[in-house]
C-alpha cells in the first residue's frame, strides 16, 4: 500500500510515542529501583514476525535485540490463533532469550477490529525471581540457571483478561518481600492510629485544590 508523505510521517511519530508512553508509565509506577533509578528496562512494539516497529528512548536500548526471538517463539508455541484480546504472556527462559533470569519479558497481543496486528512488550530487571540471591542475579558463583530462580517459558499470566491465579501464586511464593507495602504502612498506622492517618491522607488530597484556587482567583487574565 502506497502512503502519502503526511500519513507516513504521522504514523512514524505516533508509534514511537506509544513505546515512550509505555516506558513513562512503567518508570513512574514502579517500586523497583532497578526500573525507576537505573532504568534497566525497555519497551517496544513488534510485528508478528518479530520485527521491531518502535522502541522507547532511554532505558537499555540493546534489550530489544532478542525480543523478536521471543515473538517468533511465542508464535510457534501458540500459533496466530492462540492469542486472544486480554492475554498477557510472561517469559524469561534462558533457552530462548539467553539472558539472566532477572530480565523478565511481559507482552500482550494488540488487536484492531478482531485482527492481530502487533505485540506490546516490556523487558525489565526484576529485583528477585527466586534463586539464591536478589538484586543483580546470582552472579559468577552460579553453575546453572536453576540457581538463579524461576524460569517462566511463554506462560499466560492473564488469559482473555482473567488472571491465572495458580501461576500468580507460584511467582509470588518464590519472591521475597511481596508484602513490603503492608509492612511499610504498619509503623505510621501504629504510631498515629487509624483516624489521624485517614485525616492526613484526606488533607493531602485536598491540599492542591486549597492552595491553588486562591492563586487562580488573584490572577489577572491577559
Amino acid at each position: 500500500m502506497k502512503l502519502d508523505i503526511v500519513t507516513l510521517e504521522v504514523i512514524r511519530n505516533a508509534l514511537p510515542a506509544v513505546a515512550n508512553e509505555m516506558a513513562a508509565d512503567l518508570q513512574r509506577t514502579s517500586y523497583n529501583m532497578m526500573i525507576y533509578e537505573v532504568r534497566d528496562y525497555c519497551t517496544a512494539l513488534l510485528d508478528l514476525k518479530g520485527e521491531l516497529i518502535s522502541q522507547n528512548v532511554g532505558g537499555v536500548s540493546h534489550f530489544v535485540a532478542d525480543l523478536g526471538v521471543l515473538v517468533v517463539d511465542g508464535m510457534k508455541r501458540y500459533g496466530r490463533g492462540g492469542f486472544k484480546p486480554g492475554d498477557v504472556i510472561i517469559t524469561n527462559h534462558q533457552a530462548v532469550a539467553g539472558q539472566h533470569l532477572n530480565n523478565v519479558v511481559i507482552y500482550s497481543p494488540y488487536f484492531y477490529k478482531g485482527e492481530l496486528l502487533m505485540f506490546c512488550m516490556v523487558r525489565a530487571h526484576w529485583i528477585d525471581v527466586g534463586g539464591q540471591s536478589t538484586g543483580f542475579g546470582a552472579g559468577a558463583t552460579v553453575a546453572d540457571p536453576w540457581l538463579e530462580g524461576l524460569q517462566l517459558d511463554q506462560l499466560k499470566i492473564y488469559e482473555e483478561g482473567k488472571l491465572n491465579e495458580t501461576l500468580y501464586r507460584v511467582i509470588k511464593d518464590n519472591i521475597r518481600s511481596t508484602s513490603m507495602a503492608r509492612i511499610r504502612c504498619l509503623p505510621p498506622s501504629r504510631r498515629f492510629s487509624t483516624r489521624p492517618s485517614r485525616s492526613a491522607a484526606t488533607w493531602w488530597r485536598s491540599f492542591p485544590t486549597v492552595s491553588t484556587r486562591p492563586r487562580l482567583r488573584s490572577t489577572t487574565m491577559a
